[in-house]
C-alpha cells in the first residue's frame, strides 16, 4: 500500500447511456422536423420518359391529364376553363406541375398551360419519368 492513496479494487467501470440516448432523441426530432413529404397524385398517369429530368424543390400545384384527356386538380375532375379561377386563389407565387399521360392530346396540355399563364403562373413544368 502506498501512502496517501487508496487503491480501489472493487470499483466497477460503467458506461453512462443517458447522454447517448439524449443525442439519439435529438437526432430523431431533427429528422422528423426536417423531412418533407410529397403529395403524389392518385390519378394513374403514364408519364413520358426522359434522360434530362430534374427534381422540383418548391411547393407545387399539380394538374393531371389522363389518357382520356380528363383533367384533374386535387384528384377531382375539372374543366380546363376553371383553371384560372383555381390558380388565382393562391396568394403566393406558385409553380405548376402538369402530369400528362403520354397518350393525352397535346392540345389539352397546351390549353392548360395557356390558362395557367393567364392566371399569373410563370413557372410551369411537365412531369416525366427518368429513363433507366
Amino acid at each position: 500500500m502506498r501512502l496517501g492513496r487508496r487503491e480501489r479494487k472493487d470499483q466497477e467501470v460503467q458506461i453512462e447511456l443517458t447522454p447517448m440516448l439524449d443525442i439519439v432523441f435529438i437526432m430523431l426530432i431533427f429528422f422528423i422536423v426536417t423531412t418533407t413529404f410529397t403529395k403524389e397524385s392518385a390519378i394513374e398517369v403514364n408519364k413520358p420518359q426522359t434522360s434530362q429530368a430534374a427534381a422540383v424543390q418548391q411547393e407545387v400545384l399539380t394538374i393531371s391529364v389522363d389518357k382520356n384527356n380528363l383533367v384533374y386538380f386535387n384528384n377531382q375532375i375539372i374543366d380546363v376553363e376553371s383553371i384560372p379561377r383555381l390558380l388565382q386563389t393562391s396568394n403566393r407565387d406558385v409553380s405548376l406541375l402538369i402530369n400528362a399521360d403520354r397518350l393525352a392530346y397535346n392540345g389539352t396540355v397546351v390549353s392548360i398551360m395557356d390558362k395557367a399563364k393567364s392566371a399569373g403562373v410563370t413557372q410551369i413544368s411537365l412531369g416525366t419519368e427518368l429513363k433507366r
